[in-house]
């Protein structure tokens, strides 16, 4: 591996780490499931969400500019459809609070949910090929791309520090949850219901402000 090559994967894996860390719905999904459920519970949702900043990460990289054109051509839809997911997901969140006294946690049903929530709903947020496009911009790295082995170098780099920070995540909501009585732990769950829902009307009122106002 060349010098240039090197410094895209390390690029890439900064770039991860500034596309995931800003707290949004996802964040805060993966951060409830660490503390409710178990620590791969959380590691489930964050892979989703690392899997799609790879995806888009790709696309980018290797130049497909009909995939940004798709994103702008239907960014009021894809804005409409998060918008309702995500007050349909704080919904659920906040109905499932645990109770007071959780008890023994119930066995898990599997991951795939976890996985495809979060991957659905990291595509289907158009500010995430923005984000990419300006992390990606302001490290400087899209001019120095010159092998589809190197692209690949990079979008590794972007999927393994995504994914490095929802482990971090995970591992604060651990110890949240392993220092937190049962109403404690509910209390945030349903504070993360509040907010995921709040983000989703927040993001409908200002579709509807924006198409009022055009």
């Amino acid at each position: 591996m060349n010098t240039v090559t090197l410094i895209l994967a390390v690029k890439g894996f900064m770039s991860g780490i500034a596309i995931a860390a800003p707290i949004g719905p996802v964040g805060v999904l993966v951060l409830r499931r660490a503390m409710v459920r178990s620590f791969g519970s959380g590691i489930a949702s964050g892979l989703g969400a690392a899997i799609a900043d790879a995806a888009l990460a790709t696309a980018i990289a290797l130049g497909l500019a009909e995939v940004s054109g798709f994103f702008d051509r239907f960014v009021a839809e894809f804005k409409i459809f998060g918008g309702f997911v995500l007050i349909i997901i704080g919904w659920w969140v906040w109905h499932n609070s645990p109770p007071r006294d959780p008890g023994p946690k119930p066995a898990s049903s599997g991951n795939f949910g976890a996985v495809a929530t979060a991957l659905a709903l990291t595509l289907s947020n158009p500010m995430t090929i923005v984000g990419i496009t300006s992390v990606f911009a302001g490290l400087g790295v899209l001019g120095t791309i010159d092998t589809r082995f190197q692209a690949a170098v990079l979008v590794g780099g972007v999927f393994s520090g995504s994914l490095a920070w929802w482990f971090i995540l995970c591992e604060i909501g651990r110890r949240l949850r392993g220092h937190s009585n049962g109403l404690v732990v509910r209390r945030v769950n349903q504070g993360c219901g509040i907010f995921i829902a709040a983000l989703g009307v927040i993001q409908l009122v200002a579709l509807g402000a924006t198409a009022l106002l055009n």
